[in-house]
């Protein structure tokens, strides 16, 4: 006597329905926190929702998209980039999320890769409501990242320009972790490109400071004031060098700088409001 088949399980469709109002649900209250300005729990909810999802779920970008926004207006915007990263792997055909990104890489000081990231945005909106817009901010990006490739000579391309850019943010991120050995390759890798800006000099000066390796930060640090001698922290970092010289004790860690640190930053670029995608 042959054995009966079960028959697959199937889950039932209240179930379905009931999992479909709770993820819309999370949602309507993270866009709603992110009008009333209360991005930490736009931030809350977007991160509850994605501890639930499944990974393959495309709901998923709604979510990485709110949470690269609510970062994005607390100027956290390495955490945006990397959130509007994730949204983009799962759909990189949204407009929407292309322009977003492309703000967060201009705080970034990924400024190359902010020019790709509106070109394609405008190359997907098309026609629609906010081609216009998108179009507008194009030339802007485009002259900024002119008038970097034109600091670092005529055959450098806007390919090599994403990678040194890259390598500058990996080691701000490395220094941030006082990971110092991995943050001075970084930074060094970042110079071997093109050795024309006086940040990564100088965060390659305090790294190695951190490294106890003295005589090299002088190298670095001066390096910097040389590229820009109205460079404050280089000068300043100089001295705390010469303190761990007299003392032998390191300093407290500090000093390392992105681009825009201690800039007053007007946001030339905005972000656009989260599209609630179709289900």
């Amino acid at each position: 006597m042959s054995k009966r088949r079960s028959l697959p399980s199937q889950k039932p469709a209240s179930r379905l329905v009931s999992r479909s109002h709770q993820v819309d649900g999370w949602l309507d209250e993270a866009g709603q926190a992110l009008v009333e300005r209360d991005y930490h729990h736009a931030l809350e909810i977007s991160k509850k929702a994605l501890r639930y999802l499944p990974q393959q779920a495309p709901d998923r970008v709604d979510f990485y998209n709110m949470i690269g926004n609510a970062y994005a207006m607390l100027q956290q915007f390495e955490d945006s980039y990397q959130a509007l990263s994730k949204a983009l792997s799962i759909t990189p055909d949204d407009p929407y999320i292309w322009y977003n990104r492309a703000s967060a890489c201009l705080f970034t000081f990924r400024t190359a890769q902010a020019q790709r990231d509106l070109e394609r945005a405008v190359e997907l909106e098309g026609d629609g409501k906010l081609a216009k817009k998108f179009a507008q901010e194009l030339p802007k990006m485009r002259k900024i990242v002119q008038s970097e490739l034109k600091l670092r000579g005529r055959h450098f391309t806007i390919d090599q320009l994403i990678e040194q850019q890259e390598w500058f943010q990996r080691g701000l991120q490395a220094s941030g972790k006082q990971r110092w050995e991995e943050a001075a390759q970084a930074y060094r890798n970042s110079i071997d490109m093109g050795d024309c800006l006086p940040q990564p000099q100088g965060n390659l000066g305090m790294c190695l400071i951190m490294l106890n390796r003295l005589d090299e930060a002088e190298q670095a640090l001066r390096r910097a004031l040389e590229i820009d001698p109205k460079y404050k922290i280089a000068r300043s970092n100089l001295t705390i060098l010469e303190e761990a010289r007299k003392t032998g004790v390191l300093p407290v860690f500090g000093g390392i700088q992105s681009p825009f640190e201690g800039q007053k930053i007007k946001q030339s670029i905005t972000f656009v409001s989260d599209k609630k995608s179709k289900r």
